[in-house]
């Protein structure tokens, strides 16, 4: 933690490093902070906030998974149509393709 001067608490910045290697700076815990019970309340908001966009962001996932479910399961049924066209053939290949890669892939990745 920071040091506290004049009744307000300086808070260090959280540095983290992207898959690039490039230094980023975060939004985690940096900032001011009022120390005793106002610093407990701006606190307690913070994790409101927090948790409010996480429940957002669950719900966000949710539902592009079920889009990612819906097209899937279309893509699934017009390649069983396509009979011996090698092209239409191609391109469902390349939609389930995605699909699959999208749905294995964390967008929203707990650190």
């Amino acid at each position: 933690r920071g040091e506290a001067k004049g009744g307000v608490q300086n808070l260090p910045l959280l540095l983290f490093r992207h898959r690039a290697g490039k230094e980023k700076h975060g939004a985690g815990a940096h900032g001011r902070e009022a120390p005793g019970p106002q610093g407990a309340e701006q606190r307690l908001r913070r994790a409101h906030r927090l948790e409010a966009l996480g429940g957002l962001a669950g719900g966000i996932a949710h539902d592009f998974n079920n889009l990612l479910t819906t097209i899937r399961g279309y893509a699934d049924l017009v390649a069983t149509r396509t009979g011996d066209d090698e092209t239409m053939a191609t391109w469902i290949n390349h939609i389930t393709d995605a699909t699959e890669r999208a749905s294995r892939r964390r967008l929203l990745r707990r650190r």
